[in-house]
């Protein structure tokens, strides 16, 4: 049976805007009046963080019962190197990321062969879509999932002394898309090498 149910849930948008102004450019430092202003006044970056998160907490005779699920949907534009012979559209990079985690842990007490005994298990998931399209002809496609299984058991042989074990498999993988086009009657250079790390 049931002892105690408790559940939640977090909902958030943010909205951001910042401008991108730069450094004052080199041939105007030296120029009090100058280097007051900024060479690309009109870059700028703005970006729509959506997220979700739910919670429960379920106790019964069999222990405790914790899951998180979560879900975040991000939207990031920006201008950076603005030209004036080209529209604002033209000039725009994004980023979309779509991101779904998930989380549940068992714990459990109980008596083994006369001891108290400890046991917590769960489960870690998490996956991601991730799109970068830059305005210069470029786009980075990757999805990134993980999942892991863990395990952990203590046994308590008195107050002072007790038996720990514990066991974690992880399993990572991805894949990254690079494409890199140009204009007809243009002839592309070779694509860069792409180095990226997520956390």
């Amino acid at each position: 049976p049931v002892e105690r149910l408790s559940l939640g849930l977090d909902v958030s948008v943010v909205e951001t805007a910042i401008g991108l102004p730069g450094p004052v450019p080199r041939e105007d430092i030296e120029s009090e009046d100058r280097r007051r202003r900024t060479g690309a006044p009109k870059d700028f970056s703005n970006t729509i963080d959506r997220r979700i998160n739910s919670k429960a907490e379920i106790r019964t005779g069999g222990g405790e019962f914790l899951l998180n699920c979560g879900y975040r949907n991000r939207d990031n534009e920006w201008v950076l190197g603005y030209s004036p012979a080209m529209t604002e559209e033209e000039q725009l990079s994004l980023i979309n990321e779509d991101s779904i985690t998930l989380n549940l842990v068992h714990k459990h007490e109980f008596f083994l062969f006369g001891h108290k005994n400890k046991t917590v298990s769960g489960i870690d998931f998490f996956t991601t879509d991730y799109l970068q399209e830059r305005h210069e002809s470029r786009k980075l496609d990757g999805d990134l999932d993980r999942i892991e299984f863990f395990f952990h058991d203590e046994l308590f042989l008195s107050d002072k002394v007790s038996f720990n074990f514990g066991y974690r498999y992880s399993r990572f993988s991805g894949t990254f898309d690079y494409d890199r086009w140009a204009l007809i009657g243009i002839n592309p250079s070779p694509p860069p090498i792409v180095l990226m790390g997520f956390i």
